[in-house]
């Protein structure tokens, strides 16, 4: 799939796709607090588990996508090296600045995510990307001459939960690989599909609120994820074709993305401060709204940080 056909059809929905996905993935991380008695099991079911941990299997396929034609048009050094600048440099520097704030364990860890999550976890996701950038030439080609071949040894990975030194989630690999397939193998897609999707995450979430012990691993991998993922997608280029504004703060979702934990903690930090608003429904509205009020203002601000900024986030 060629980098104009993406412009014109979907790049738009990527951008919003982004952001939702970004938005969603950060109340994973929103432990900063926990008011002792406020338990909301299915709340955050549905939006941590669901909503939540599901955005990275979008954003994984979406890298996978993005990347067969940036790999196209340079040499594998200078891809490389693009995307070293644009993943691993961003990486390293907030890792630093955590480590700053919290000290170490282990530094080369804790800054590269070598061989375990680094000490803003959620970053180690650009650690499994750029290995897998890497990898995409390879992938490429597996894609165009064994494409069920490379899907079913992917899935092989994922459903086993085989980790190795390479990439640290295979999940990650996963949807990276479906990316790959689905830009070197495009396929008509029914319109039907979306309202499919809707009804299914409907009872997804059902399922979820009724039959609690319905959650798995492999319930994961087949059911949440996959639906969640096409949700997100569908709702993406819905909200693209309706509103340029929403396109537009996709400007914010890499900074915010890594910036997050620190400012989750500054806020839980200040929250603890304030004992008067330690309430069970106080609780629950600020742990709701803490995450689109941290984009919001990482939005409004960051271009206004100029060269500092941009040397943060590239």
């Amino acid at each position: 799939m060629s980098d104009s056909s993406i412009a014109s059809t979907t790049s738009d929905g990527i951008r919003v796709a982004r952001v939702l996905c970004i938005v969603f993935m950060s109340y994973a991380h929103l432990h900063f607090f926990k008011l002792p008695g406020a338990e909301f099991p299915v709340i955050e079911s549905v939006v941590v588990d669901t909503l939540g941990r599901s955005s990275i299997p979008l954003l994984s396929i979406l890298s996978g996508l993005l990347m067969v034609g940036f790999f196209s048009r340079r040499g594998w050094l200078a891809a490389s090296a693009s995307r070293f600048r644009s993943l691993i440099v961003p990486m390293m520097l907030w890792n630093f600045i955590a480590v700053a704030i919290w000290g170490y364990d282990s530094l080369p860890n804790d800054v590269l995510a070598l061989t375990s999550p680094s000490k803003l976890i959620y970053l180690a996701f650009l650690r499994d990307l750029f290995v897998l950038s890497l990898l995409t030439p390879g992938l490429i080609y597996l894609a165009r001459k064994m494409p069920i071949g490379l899907f079913a040894a992917v899935s092989i990975l994922n459903l086993g939960d085989v980790t190795s030194p390479l990439v640290l989630r295979p999940q990650i690999a996963f949807f990276y690989c479906l990316g790959v397939l689905i830009a070197t193998n495009p396929i008509r897609v029914p319109k039907a599909l979306a309202v499919s999707l809707a009804f299914a995450f409907v009872g997804l979430v059902m399922a979820e609120i009724w039959i609690p012990e319905i959650n798995s691993r492999l319930f994961d991998n087949l059911v949440r994820r996959p639906i969640t993922a096409g949700t997100f997608w569908i709702a993406s280029l819905w909200l693209a074709e309706r509103s340029r504004r929403i396109v537009q703060l996709d400007n914010a979702a890499f900074p915010f993305f890594l910036m997050h934990g620190i400012i989750f903690h500054a806020v839980g930090a200040l929250y603890y401060r304030m004992p008067e608003l330690h309430t069970v429904p106080i609780y629950l509205t600020v742990w709701l709204i803490t995450p689109p009020i941290c984009f919001a203002i990482v939005y409004v601000m960051w271009p206004k940080t100029g060269r500092v900024g941009k040397l943060l986030t590239t």
